[in-house]
């Protein structure tokens, strides 16, 4: 595994006279990982709405695609956190689509604007925010995240694009990144409750084996569902992200709690992005000042850095493995990302 911080280190040499040409020098600024917009035009399909006749439900999803794609492309399924919607991260969305994946967003049942919709009252959100987590119904996730596999052709259909079956991801914030864990095959505790096998002691994986690769933000670490053992027999890669701030007035977890998937995960393409001055909310880009009240955040000075490192990694990670990009694996392996954040984004990997 790479050291977590490279040395950089300059000679210089008496001044001599020479006529051979200048040796290139390595740009000390580093880079980021294909930040500029992508060659694709993107469509958005929104609302598509998937009926899934066993729950008796009817999921509002949005998609973003690249238009007029004439290959199989690879498609990412993204849940928001708890009382969030589809909309959520919808630039790193877009970013992902020019780029060339299908991304999916499913609009939980632990969604606000959807129970309003639906006709409950909540007038006050702040005072509400420990109850809108107590809605959160993982199960009921994580059947949402196995319809939308369960509906690619719909989604083909709808959006004109094929996509790979082979080449399918999941990501997550917050309570999205819970339900991307267990959609991954972290092992948790009474497994059946989510379609899968209990093991001893009641804990065992009910993981989708049509996943390929986990997108974990602002996760979670040993809890009442997850223990320390979880994640020692993972064997699909993940990018975890997390950073010094990252609390939440409605979580105990903390920035060391939210890396142990990384920490405690089996050795073998599992890759952790740790950005200094992250907050829970900081991620998905600038977010309006009544939203920042609402989860009791300040919003961090270099909100860009935080924006741009979780692009680079997220858009490099998806690249490696569901696209075998080796130009994006040795990004992932190097320490362009730190150099080219001056040493506040680090991304290691084991």
């Amino acid at each position: 595994m790479r050291n977590m911080l490279s040395a950089l280190i300059l000679g210089l040499s008496v001044a001599s006279v020479s006529t051979a040409p200048a040796q290139p020098v390595e740009d000390a600024r580093g880079s980021g990982y294909r930040l500029e917009e992508g060659p694709n035009e993107v469509g958005t399909l929104d609302p598509l709405v998937l009926r899934d006749a066993a729950r008796n439900k009817e999921l509002q999803c949005t998609v973003r695609f690249p238009t007029g794609a004439a290959e199989p492309l690879a498609l990412v399924v993204f849940s928001h956190g708890a009382g969030g919607d589809r909309r959520a991260f919808g630039e790193l969305s877009a970013h992902w689509a020019s780029w060339g994946f299908v991304v999916v967003h499913p609009t939980h049942s632990d969604s606000v604007r959807l129970r309003r919709e639906q006709g409950e009252s909540i007038p006050d959100v702040r005072r509400e925010m420990r109850n809108i987590v107590s809605k959160v119904d993982l199960p009921s996730r994580v059947g949402d995240a196995r319809l939308v596999l369960d509906s690619l052709v719909e989604i083909e259909r709808a959006t004109g694009v094929r996509i790979d079956r082979e080449r399918l991801a999941m990501a997550g914030h917050s309570a999205g990144a819970l339900t991307t864990q267990i959609m991954a095959g972290v092992k948790v505790r009474s497994a059946r409750k989510f379609g899968g096998e209990t093991g001893p002691l009641r804990v065992g994986s009910a993981g989708d084996g049509r996943i390929k690769a986990a997108v974990v933000i602002s996760g979670q670490g040993a809890s009442r569902l997850l223990s320390a053992e979880s994640w020692n027999e993972l064997d699909l890669p993940m990018l975890v992200i997390t950073g010094s701030k990252d609390t939440s007035m409605v979580s105990d977890e903390t920035p060391e709690s939210r890396r142990m998937p990384f920490d405690l995960a089996k050795p073998g393409d599992k890759f952790l992005l740790f950005i200094e001055g992250a907050t829970h909310s900081s991620y998905q880009g600038r977010q309006p000042a009544a939203i920042l009240d609402l989860v009791g955040e300040n919003a961090p000075a270099d909100i860009g850095m935080i924006v741009d490192a979780t692009t680079s990694a997220t858009t490099a990670f998806l690249d490696a493995y569901l696209r075998d990009d080796t130009d994006a694996k040795a990004y992932l392996t190097s320490d362009e990302l730190e150099r080219f954040t001056a040493g506040r984004a680090l991304l290691s990997d084991k």
